[in-house]
């Protein structure tokens, strides 16, 4: 899901991931719920941090270097 957010290709490593589930759809289940929430945050802090990025270019004025933090 991370991967998918920011356009990296992720194909093999999710079936890898549920491959060490050794096939059990129960404890793939049962650990969903955290993988998703998870996800999720990364994902949001993601987003809050490129947002920041942006506000913080928006508000240099033109003409001046901004210095990487």
């Amino acid at each position: 899901m991370v991967c998918q957010a920011v356009g990296l290709d992720a194909n093999t490593a999710s079936s890898d991931y549920i491959a060490l589930y050794m096939g059990s759809k129960e404890k793939l289940a049962k650990s969903l719920g955290r993988i998703l929430r998870t996800a999720a945050r990364i994902i949001e802090g993601l987003q809050r941090e490129s947002s920041d990025d942006t506000e913080a270019s928006a508000s240099v004025p033109e003409g001046t270097v901004q210095l990487a933090a």
